[in-house]
């Protein structure tokens, strides 16, 4: 089956739309940014740490006890991340060691990562800022799948991962965003990587993603911000055996996320970087007076230290999303760059 790509710049933004067959497509995606996915394993300190992680037993044997449960779980996903490994010429298990970051419990990333808002009013609104390395800075883009009878699905995307761990919205209303938690201790179950593109694969309501994330484990955890237009607006924590979620309500209605465990059972605590910190930070907002949009969404995340969530150093904020789920409207805000409108 043939595929379509096209590709544009939407106000600083490169977006990509790729249509079609799915295995054509990953195996695409994996040729036109081979280059950049190779230099990435050759040069990120995230993939010789893992690729070091290997020369150990208790490494070699998480490995490949996450990686079989990830292909007998997840043939589908496991099928696209083989593609794309093969359309960058790279051996695919070598693709998937560098998806499994954070399922094989190495050390803990960085000092900085992911911060989350949303607010449930009269509007329904979501935050999110995505925090990694410089050297994505010229290289994340924006996809736009329609592979088959997936839901049309758009997503922010990391050349080399499956997309699915930063920010999603689709076709149908639903946005959701990722939040990287360290597990020190990985349970033997699929990579949260493909967790998380199994969900969107499936999901097209929060109701459905809620279900969804409360029957499937991931060895490492990721916290995820889910919400529609129908006002389910959530977090759940899910990942290393544990599970934990909070809804947004009218007594409640701001809720917020960094990179630490708020609601598992025994959810682990970073031991460095500026989770705590930035959680305070969202923590200690004041309720707006006035019902709050899109732009005072923006005006929080994206507001640098000291006093914001906003991150820099070695680790920055890449892009700023604001979504207002009713009005079916999002935002993006580019490091440096003016908000762009991709939807809505």
């Amino acid at each position: 089956m043939a595929i379509e790509v096209s590709e544009e710049n939407q106000g600083g933004i490169r977006r990509m739309r790729v249509r079609g067959d799915r295995t054509a497509a990953f195996t695409e995606l994996g040729r036109r940014l081979g280059g950049p996915i190779r230099h990435t394993l050759e040069v990120l300190p995230a993939a010789r740490r893992l690729t070091a992680l290997l020369d150990t037993d208790p490494g070699q044997r998480q490995f490949r006890a996450v990686l079989d449960a990830s292909r007998q779980a997840f043939p589908t996903e496991w099928g696209e991340l083989a593609a794309m490994a093969a359309g960058a010429g790279i051996p695919a298990e070598q693709l998937t060691l560098f998806n499994l970051r954070g399922d094989l419990g190495e050390a803990p990333a960085g000092r900085s990562g992911c911060s989350d808002l949303s607010w449930r009013g009269s509007r329904l609104l979501m935050g999110h800022n995505e925090d990694g390395n410089r050297h994505y800075q010229d290289l994340w883009l924006l996809l736009t799948l329609e592979i088959e009878d997936d839901p049309i699905h758009s997503c922010f995307w990391y050349p080399g991962f499956l997309p699915a761990n930063a920010f999603t919205y689709t076709e149908t209303g639903l946005v959701w965003t990722v939040d990287n938690l360290p597990a020190p201790h990985p349970t033997k179950a699929p990579g949260r990587h493909f967790v998380a593109r199994g969900l969107q694969r499936r999901a097209t309501s929060a109701r459905e993603a809620r279900a969804y994330l409360m029957a499937h484990d991931s060895a490492g955890a990721f916290a995820y911000n889910v919400g529609d237009a129908s006002g389910e607006l959530f977090t759940a924590e899910v990942g290393a055996g544990q599970r934990g979620i909070a809804d947004a309500t009218s007594e409640s209605p701001l809720i917020w996320h960094t990179n630490h465990g708020r609601y598992m059972p025994d959810p682990p605590r970073p031991t460095g970087g500026t989770s705590l910190e930035r959680g305070r930070i969202l923590a200690d907002l004041a309720r707006p007076d006035e019902e709050p949009d899109t732009d005072w969404l923006l005006r929080v995340l994206a507001t640098p230290p000291p006093g914001g969530v906003f991150a820099s150093g070695e680790s920055v904020t890449l892009v700023t999303l604001a979504a207002d789920l009713r009005a079916r409207r999002v935002v993006l805000k580019p490091r440096g760059e003016a908000p762009v409108t991709v939807l809505g």
